[in-house]
């Protein structure tokens, strides 16, 4: 269940889970984080199953994922300290990693070769993300 690129390799699910402050679990039904949100860190997926939505001014999901195992979700708001910029609702219970800003920023020091793959994911998750985008269809002004 790979979307918006953010399935992460052995090694950096290994750095993350090494990192990670907490462990938490989450029941089906319930959001991890909503867009909009002042993010409270980025989390790895252990097991369960996840929807991703980006909401439109009107209300509407324009675009929607859903995400398992070995994804990571919130790294660029955990990173920047914006928002969240989507909406992350948990399909079946959830176990997850959960690395604050501290964690995450800790890890990026500490290893280079981590701190080049999270790199790479969020690369991929934006052109995932933009390639989403361009099938949408056009809005006339």
């Amino acid at each position: 269940m790979n979307a918006f690129g953010l399935t992460a390799d052995t090694d950096l699910e290994a750095a993350l889970r090494s990192f990670a402050s907490e462990v938490v679990e989450r029941k089906a039904t319930e959001f991890l984080f909503h867009q909009g949100e002042k993010p409270h860190g980025c989390y790895l997926i252990k097991k369960g199953v996840l929807r991703l939505s980006i909401q439109a001014h009107e209300g509407d999901p324009i675009i929607q994922k859903v995400i398992g195992k070995g994804s990571v979700v919130g790294l660029p708001a955990t990173i920047n300290g914006g928002a969240y910029s989507l909406s992350c609702e948990i399909l079946e219970d959830a176990e997850l990693a959960h690395l604050s800003r501290q964690d995450l920023t800790l890890l990026l020091r500490s290893d280079t070769a981590m701190a080049i793959k999270i790199l790479d994911l969020l690369s991929s998750e934006v052109h995932a993300v933009r390639s989403e985008l361009a099938k949408l269809p056009r809005t006339q002004s």
